[in-house]
């Protein structure tokens, strides 16, 4: 996969983060335990595709 390629996928989880907690936070601007739980499992899959493999100089993915 090359970089292009990740950077485009870690936009599109980006994306869908911000569509989750635009369509889950309540009135108040928070969310449930079990919203807060969703979004925190993916957002830990979105920070795997911005870290470099150990032994490697960084990508530069973190600027994507």
């Amino acid at each position: 996969m090359t970089i292009t390629e990740l950077c485009t996928k870690r936009a599109k989880a980006w994306e869908a983060a911000k569509a989750f907690l635009d369509s889950h936070r309540t009135e108040k601007g928070t969310l449930s335990a079990e919203d807060d739980a969703t979004y925190i499992e993916n957002n830990r899959c979105k920070r795997t595709l911005t870290k470099s493999p150990p032994g490697t100089s960084s990508l530069g993915l973190e600027d994507c």
